[in-house]
């Protein structure tokens, strides 16, 4: 979730937003294979993801890089 909230908050400067993006989808498909040992924890990833998925979302269609 660190690396998650970084994509949003501190992302490493060579990295535009389609390549964060891309990041998350990542960590998705991570996370998925980790699904149902821990529901609090999935909770919480699930709010951390959306929360940034959305900023950048939000910043690639204003076209900030």
């Amino acid at each position: 979730m660190s690396n998650v909230r970084d994509i949003k908050n501190n992302p490493p400067a060579d990295w535009p937003i389609e390549r964060r993006l891309e990041y998350l989808d990542f960590s998705d498909r991570v996370v998925a294979g980790c699904r149902g040992v821990n529901a609090l924890l999935e909770a919480s990833y699930d709010e951390v993801v959306r929360v940034s998925r959305d900023a950048l979302n939000v910043q690639n269609t204003q076209g900030v890089a």
